[in-house]
Protein backbone atom coordinates (compact mmCIF):
# COMPACT_ATOMS: atom_id res chain seq x y z
CA UNK A 1 0.00 0.00 0.00
CA UNK A 2 1.52 3.06 -0.78
CA UNK A 3 1.79 5.92 1.57
CA UNK A 4 1.06 8.90 0.10
CA UNK A 5 -1.91 9.73 -2.72
CA UNK A 6 0.59 10.45 -6.26
CA UNK A 7 -2.93 11.35 -8.16
CA UNK A 8 -4.73 13.09 -5.79
CA UNK A 9 -7.70 11.20 -6.46
CA UNK A 10 -8.65 10.87 -2.62
CA UNK A 11 -7.86 6.98 -1.90
CA UNK A 12 -4.13 5.54 -1.87
CA UNK A 13 -4.83 2.68 -4.54
CA UNK A 14 -3.04 0.49 -7.07
CA UNK A 15 -2.50 3.79 -9.83
CA UNK A 16 -0.54 5.22 -6.33
CA UNK A 17 1.55 1.88 -5.55
CA UNK A 18 2.25 1.50 -9.39
CA UNK A 19 3.53 5.77 -9.14
CA UNK A 20 5.62 5.03 -5.67
CA UNK A 21 7.35 1.51 -7.08
CA UNK A 22 8.57 3.67 -10.07
CA UNK A 23 9.63 6.57 -7.99
CA UNK A 24 11.88 4.11 -5.33
CA UNK A 25 13.23 2.13 -8.52
CA UNK A 26 14.56 5.79 -10.06
CA UNK A 27 16.13 6.75 -6.19
CA UNK A 28 17.70 3.61 -5.94
CA UNK A 29 19.32 3.24 -9.37
CA UNK A 30 17.54 -0.59 -10.06
CA UNK A 31 15.86 0.75 -13.26
CA UNK A 32 17.47 -0.62 -15.99
CA UNK A 33 16.78 1.88 -18.56
CA UNK A 34 17.75 4.74 -16.20
CA UNK A 35 21.39 5.48 -17.39
CA UNK A 36 23.72 7.05 -14.43
CA UNK A 37 27.39 7.48 -14.46
CA UNK A 38 29.29 4.77 -12.48
CA UNK A 39 30.37 5.47 -9.07
CA UNK A 40 34.36 4.63 -9.79
CA UNK A 41 34.67 6.72 -12.80
CA UNK A 42 36.17 10.12 -11.86
CA UNK A 43 36.76 12.04 -15.34
CA UNK A 44 39.92 11.94 -17.13
CA UNK A 45 42.92 12.18 -15.71
CA UNK A 46 45.45 14.93 -16.35
CA UNK A 47 48.09 12.27 -17.74
CA UNK A 48 45.25 11.81 -20.33
CA UNK A 49 44.36 15.36 -20.91
CA UNK A 50 47.78 15.92 -21.83
CA UNK A 51 48.16 13.31 -24.36
CA UNK A 52 44.46 14.33 -25.40
CA UNK A 53 45.80 17.73 -26.30
CA UNK A 54 49.39 16.43 -27.89
CA UNK A 55 47.64 14.16 -29.84
CA UNK A 56 44.97 16.22 -30.86
CA UNK A 57 48.22 18.54 -32.29
CA UNK A 58 49.45 15.94 -33.71
CA UNK A 59 46.57 14.83 -35.50
CA UNK A 60 45.15 18.36 -36.65
CA UNK A 61 48.94 18.47 -38.89
CA UNK A 62 48.30 15.35 -39.89
CA UNK A 63 44.57 16.23 -41.07
CA UNK A 64 46.18 19.28 -43.18
CA UNK A 65 48.90 17.31 -44.60
CA UNK A 66 46.12 14.49 -45.54
CA UNK A 67 44.06 16.95 -47.91
CA UNK A 68 47.82 18.75 -48.86
CA UNK A 69 46.33 22.03 -47.46
CA UNK A 70 49.59 24.36 -46.38
CA UNK A 71 48.85 25.88 -42.44
CA UNK A 72 49.98 29.46 -43.32
CA UNK A 73 47.10 29.40 -45.81
CA UNK A 74 44.19 28.10 -43.15
CA UNK A 75 42.50 30.99 -40.81
CA UNK A 76 43.51 30.38 -37.49
CA UNK A 77 39.81 29.90 -36.22
CA UNK A 78 39.16 26.63 -38.84
CA UNK A 79 42.42 24.92 -37.26
CA UNK A 80 41.46 25.83 -33.43
CA UNK A 81 38.40 24.33 -34.84
CA UNK A 82 39.66 21.21 -36.27
CA UNK A 83 41.88 20.89 -33.17
CA UNK A 84 38.85 21.33 -30.90
CA UNK A 85 37.28 18.44 -32.94
CA UNK A 86 40.19 15.98 -32.74
CA UNK A 87 40.19 17.00 -29.04
CA UNK A 88 36.74 15.81 -27.64
CA UNK A 89 36.59 12.54 -30.26
CA UNK A 90 40.30 11.47 -28.48
CA UNK A 91 38.40 13.28 -24.65
CA UNK A 92 35.45 10.66 -25.15
CA UNK A 93 37.67 7.74 -26.59
CA UNK A 94 39.97 8.34 -23.50
CA UNK A 95 37.32 8.89 -20.74
CA UNK A 96 35.57 5.35 -21.94
CA UNK A 97 39.35 3.77 -21.93
CA UNK A 98 39.67 5.38 -18.60
CA UNK A 99 43.01 7.90 -19.22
Amino acid sequence: MSLYDWNHDGKKDLTDDLIEYQIYQNSVGSNKNYHSPSSNRNGMSTFGAVICTILSFVGAGLFFSLLGIDTENVPVVLIIIVVAVIAGILGVIGDDRGW
